[in-house]
C-alpha cells in the first residue's frame, strides 16, 4: 500500500492521534480489527421513542361576536328611536329589549297606514370574561310602506275610482269585451235616445207606420188606401181620393153603445 506520511514533528502535542494512526499504517503494523478499534466501534442502533408529554394548557378564548335584527311590534305612524338589548354570550339570549320592539315580526296588515321598523344591533366582545354586553341598534328602516296603497289602489272589496280606465283591445271585464261592448252602447244608446218612450211623449216628427193595431181591429196603409179590418177582414177603405167604401150599412142618427 502507499506510504502515507503526514508531517511527524516528534512533539506530542503536534503529532496527533491521526499522526500516530498514520504511523501505524504506514509501518503496517496494525491489522484492520485494531484499526477499527483505533478508529472506534461501530455506530449504535437508535434508541427508543421517548414517552408524549402532557397536554398544553387551553388557548385565549377568542373573541364573541353577534348580529340580531328587531322589529316595531306593534306597526308605529312615524319613525321609531333605535332599540338597546343586552345579550348573554353564554346562552345567546336576549334581554332588557327596549319596550315597542321585538325579535319576531309583527304581522303585516296591508290595509293599515302604520309601518313595521326594523334596526339591526351588533354585538362585540374581544375581553375575557364573555358575560354579557349591551349595545344599541343602527337607525330604525322601514320594513314597508303601505301608505300609497291605502290611498291610490281601488280595495279588493271595491270603491269608487276618480279617474278612467282604459282597456286595451283585447281587454275584458269578467269575460266582457268592454271596447266592444262600447260599441254596442254607444249605437244603443243613440238608438234610445231617438224612441218614444213606452209612457208615451211628444213626438217631433213623422210617424212612419204601415199598420196600427188595436187589437181586433187594425188599420193598414197600402197602395195609398186605408184599409180598417177586424179579425183580418177589411170592413172600410178609404182611398186616396176621398171615396170611402164599406162592407155594411151606413146609419144615420144611431146611438152608439
Amino acid at each position: 500500500m502507499p506510504v502515507i506520511r503526514p508531517p511527524i514533528l516528534g512533539v506530542p502535542s503536534h503529532d496527533s492521534w491521526m499522526n500516530q494512526v498514520t504511523q501505524v499504517i504506514n509501518t503496517q503494523l496494525v491489522t484492520s480489527a485494531s484499526f477499527e478499534a483505533t478508529l472506534g466501534g461501530a455506530e449504535g442502533a437508535v434508541g427508543l421513542t421517548g414517552p408524549i408529554g402532557p397536554t398544553g394548557a387551553d388557548g385565549v378564548e377568542g373573541p364573541h361576536y353577534a348580529e340580531v335584527t328587531l322589529y316595531s311590534d306593534p306597526a308605529v305612524s312615524s319613525p321609531p328611536s333605535a332599540p338597546t338589548a343586552t345579550i348573554t354570550w353564554f346562552t345567546g339570549v336576549l334581554s332588557s329589549i327596549t319596550a315597542g320592539w321585538s325579535q319576531t315580526p309583527p304581522t303585516i296588515d296591508p290595509t293599515s297606514t302604520d309601518t313595521v321598523y326594523y334596526s339591526k344591533i351588533i354585538f362585540k366582545d374581544a375581553i375575557a370574561p364573555f358575560a354579557t354586553t349591551t349595545e344599541t341598534g343602527n337607525t330604525p328602516v322601514a320594513l314597508y310602506d303601505f301608505t300609497s296603497l291605502t290611498s291610490t289602489y281601488l280595495p279588493l272589496s271595491g270603491g269608487t275610482m276618480t279617474g278612467n280606465i282604459t282597456m286595451t283591445a283585447l281587454g275584458t271585464v269578467d269575460g266582457v269585451d268592454i271596447s266592444e261592448r262600447d260599441g254596442v252602447l254607444t249605437a244603443t244608446t243613440a238608438t234610445a235616445n231617438a224612441a218614444l218612450p213606452l209612457a208615451g211623449g211628444t213626438m217631433t216628427g213623422t210617424l212612419g207606420v204601415p199598420t196600427v193595431d188595436f187589437g181586433d181591429w187594425t188599420i193598414t196603409e197600402s197602395s195609398g188606401s186605408l184599409y180598417f179590418a177586424t179579425l183580418g177582414v177589411n170592413k172600410m177603405k178609404l182611398t186616396a181620393a176621398g171615396d170611402l167604401e164599406i162592407v155594411g150599412n151606413i146609419t144615420e142618427l144611431a146611438t152608439i153603445t
